[in-house]
């Protein structure tokens, strides 16, 4: 299934059956709380993960994580997580997850990212059963990878920043017995493949018990942030993310667009959502949506900051112009604008995109 007009206009994020879900905020903690990862020779944490914190591991000091045995045999799965490599030292793979009895027969599943003529593909593998992306892993980037299973169909995906990139059938679902869990290194594989550390930063590393689908997948990937504001009095994101927020001088109002809003005040109203990686990342496509009802035409709509104190780079990505018109824009060393129809203070409800990509430039 390729994710198209079937994904528009439905919830696709979904809290069910994980399992386990390492955020690296400091801490090797399971946010379930049931599978806390044991570090082996002291990784560390950067400061600017994709979501706040993220892992790093050094693959010339043999890092890794292992925690005890998640329920991966002859079961569904779906292992999610953002990836930055720094580099490929290694001549065969760089391990991301492990869960390994003995490398035939379908018994050891290994997510690694693989030297497959002098490129570096993820692939997916039961040690019998394979599956290769047809597309490689960028360097110093973040990238949203995904592989499932699926135990009714036996298939095997993977997918690069929401989009298939590799497909297979397997014989049988992961057999074997109860074993480690391992991240970054898989000691199973060493024998056949040769030292496979990884090298680089991991972050948001989710497990879930059932194979997603596609566009809950491209969500996951490509969704950064979503507040709905229909849980009052919290500000609560609904994205895969769950980004933090602060805020000044904003109400909750029960007549909203659909179900409830928030009320800017005052001219000093805000909204503050941080921990948007993917808008700092330069020629990467980004949409910006919402829904408006102003109470008066003029000031800015949508501020995007490097920092939180709004210093550094900054930029007004969509405001009001002098005649009380939308105007979006973006910044490619100059300020690009596109100017939109004129609205009115009224009960009317407006919907804003400001979209950007390489191929279609900058639309409102």
């Amino acid at each position: 299934m390729t994710c198209g007009f079937s994904c528009l206009n439905q919830t696709w994020i979904s809290s069910s059956d994980i399992l386990a879900k390492w955020a690296f905020d400091g801490t090797y903690l399971d946010q379930m709380n049931t599978y806390t990862a044991i570090a082996k020779n002291t990784p560390s944490f950067i400061s600017n993960g994709y979501v706040n914190q993220a892992l790093s591991l050094n693959a010339a000091s043999n890092q890794y994580l292992y925690t005890s045995y998640i329920p991966l045999i002859n079961a569904s799965f779906t292992v999610e997580l953002w990836l930055y490599p720094t580099g490929f030292p290694n001549s065969k793979d760089h391990a991301i997850l492990g869960l390994c009895t003995s490398l035939s027969n379908d018994q050891c599943l290994h997510l690694t990212i693989r030297n497959s003529n002098s490129t570096h593909r993820l692939y997916m593998s039961f040690a019998g059963d394979n599956c290769e992306s047809n597309q490689s892993v960028p360097l110093n980037t973040w990238t949203h990878v995904a592989f499932v299973f699926d135990k009714d169909t036996f298939a095997m995906s993977i997918y690069l920043n929401g989009n298939l990139v590799g497909h297979a059938i397997s014989a049988l679902p992961l057999q074997g017995i109860e074993n480690n869990v391992t991240i970054g290194y898989i000691p199973g594989i060493v024998a056949a493949y040769g030292s496979n550390f990884f090298q680089g930063y991991i972050d948001q590393l989710t497990i879930v018990h059932r194979a997603k689908p596609v566009c809950e997948i491209l969500d996951d990937a490509t969704l950064a942030t979503y507040y709905n504001f229909d849980n009052s009095p919290v500000l609560n994101d609904s994205g895969p993310n769950s980004l933090l927020s602060t805020s000044q001088y904003v109400s909750f109002t029960s007549s909203g667009h659909s179900s409830k809003a928030i009320s800017f005040n005052n001219s000093t109203s805000y909204l503050q959502i941080g921990g948007l990686t993917g808008l700092g990342i330069s020629n990467k496509a980004f949409s910006i949506s919402l829904w408006i009802r102003p109470y008066s035409l003029s000031g800015t709509i949508v501020f995007v900051s490097s920092t939180a104190a709004g210093s550094g780079w900054c930029f007004s990505f969509i405001g009001f112009a002098t005649n009380g018109s939308i105007v979006a824009q973006s910044w490619d060393g100059t300020a690009r604008a596109i100017f939109g129809p004129a609205i009115s203070t009224s009960s009317v409800w407006y919907h804003i995109v400001e979209t950007w990509s390489s191929t279609n430039g900058l639309r409102l």
